[in-house]
C-alpha cells in the first residue's frame, strides 16, 4: 500500500511540474530534533519544487529533497538518548501555500504531506541497546542474528517563508519548514542481558530472543526536523 501512495506521489509531482508556473532549487540546513539530546548532527539538504497557482493567493507547491538524516528517534518505545537510524532519505511533499505580496516582498504559509523513502537506512545497534538496557544491566544483540526493517514514511510538514522578487522571473526565498514524518520499525535479533549478581559480584548473562513487535506493539521512528532554506525560484 506504502508503495503504491509513493508511485501516486512521484505522478502527481510530475504532473504538476510539466503544468508548473515556477520552479526552483534551494538549498537547506536540516536540523534533526537528536541534537536536542546533543547527539545526531546537522546536515545539508538539497532539493527542487514547482509550484502551480490557484488564483493570486493560493498555490499548490510539489517537490522533493535529498538528506543524509542523522537521525531518526524512536517512537512507541523506551525513552531515546540517541538516534536509533541513520539514513539515506528522498523526501517527497506535496500540500498548499497561501502567500501575501506587498510589492516585491512576499509572506508565505503552508501545509501538506510528505513521504520518507529511505534506500539506505543503517540501524545503530549500540544505540538501540542502551536505550534497551535498565539501570545497571548492560545490553547487546548478537549481530549475526539482527533482522531489521525501516519502512517507507508518511507524515506532513508545516512551513513559513519570505520571498524578494529580483526581477519580473526570478526571486530569491527564505524559508523554515518543520517535518514530522514516522516509518515503521522492526528488529529481531538474539539479545543478551548482562547484569552483576549482587551476593558474588559476578556478572551474569541471559540471553533471548528479543522481537521488537512482542515488546512494544505501536514502535516507530520519526524524522521529526526543522529545514532552514535558501532558494531561487523562476517564474513561466
Amino acid at each position: 500500500m506504502k508503495k503504491l501512495i509513493a508511485i501516486f506521489a512521484l505522478t502527481v509531482i510530475a504532473t504538476v511540474s510539466i503544468s508548473a508556473q515556477s520552479a526552483g532549487g534551494s538549498v537547506s540546513v536540516f536540523l534533526p530534533e537528536s541534537l536536542l539530546l546533543g547527539e545526531g548532527s546537522a546536515s545539508i539538504e538539497t532539493g527542487f519544487s514547482t509550484s502551480v497557482g490557484l488564483g493570486s493567493i493560493v498555490s499548490v507547491p510539489v517537490g522533493f529533497s535529498y538528506i543524509q538524516a542523522y537521525g531518526l528517534l524512536p517512537d512507541g518505545g523506551p525513552t531515546a538518548s540517541a538516534p536509533w537510524v541513520y539514513a539515506d532519505s528522498l523526501l517527497l511533499h506535496g500540500g498548499l501555500r497561501a502567500g501575501l505580496g506587498f510589492g516585491r516582498v512576499s509572506v508565505f504559509a503552508g501545509a501538506g504531506g510528505a513521504l520518507n523513502w529511505m534506500p539506505v537506512a543503517r540501524v545503530l545497534l549500540h544505540n538501540v541497546a542502551t536505550d534497551l538496557a535498565i539501570g545497571e544491566t548492560v545490553v547487546a544483540f548478537d549481530p549475526d542474528t539482527v533482522e531489521t526493517k525501516v519502512g517507507l514514511g508518511l507524515g506532513w510538514y508545516a512551513e513559513t517563508g519570505t520571498g524578494f522578487r529580483l526581477t519580473d522571473q526570478l526571486a530569491l526565498t527564505l524559508r523554515g519548514r518543520l517535518y514530522i514524518i514516522p516509518s515503521d520499525f522492526s528488529l529481531n535479533a538474539t539479545m543478551f542481558t548482562i547484569e552483576r549478581n549482587t551476593e558474588s559480584n559476578e556478572p551474569s548473562v541471559i540471553g533471548k530472543e528479543f522481537k521488537s513487535a512482542d515488546e512494544y506493539e505501536s514502535l516507530r521512528v520519526v524524522l521529526r526536523a526543522l529545514s532552514i532554506s535558501l532558494g531561487g525560484s523562476f517564474s513561466f
